[in-house]
């Protein structure tokens, strides 16, 4: 599943939050979705990166499993880019820190096997416009 934790340009975001595991479970539907984006991007914390010489190119992708009380389950796993290694290690550690900070995610119970292993996009440029 895969959400954009960017700004306010919602609808030109790629919202994807499709099972992986390939089951007939209940998708989240669109308003889910911007909730879901909308309690990560409250919990992300972007001003030291606004200022870097590579924050339009900053990407990262935070992947993590949850459990059905909304809590993350074990650690979630971070891949950077867009920047020299000392930028992607900030804005990797940025985007982990709200993932893990706005936890836990109020989800529907009923479509748990949807959102129980989540992948959030984040792209500095989306929450700098």
């Amino acid at each position: 599943r895969e959400t954009s934790a960017g700004g306010a340009k919602r609808n030109e975001r790629k919202a994807a939050l499709g099972t992986r595991k390939g089951n007939n479970a209940a998708k989240l539907s669109t308003s889910e979705i911007d909730a879901l984006r909308g309690q990560i991007q409250a919990c992300w914390n972007v001003g030291a990166l606004a200022g870097s010489d590579d924050a339009e190119n900053l990407r990262a992708r935070v992947e993590f499993s949850l459990n059905r009380n909304g809590e993350i389950d074990g650690s979630p796993t971070v891949k950077a880019t867009g920047g020299n290694a000392r930028a992607n290690r900030t804005f990797a550690g940025s985007a982990r820190r709200a993932v893990i900070r706005c936890a836990p995610y109020q989800l529907p119970a009923d479509k748990f096997e949807t959102w129980s292993d989540v992948a959030v996009n984040f792209s500095l440029a989306d929450m700098l416009e």
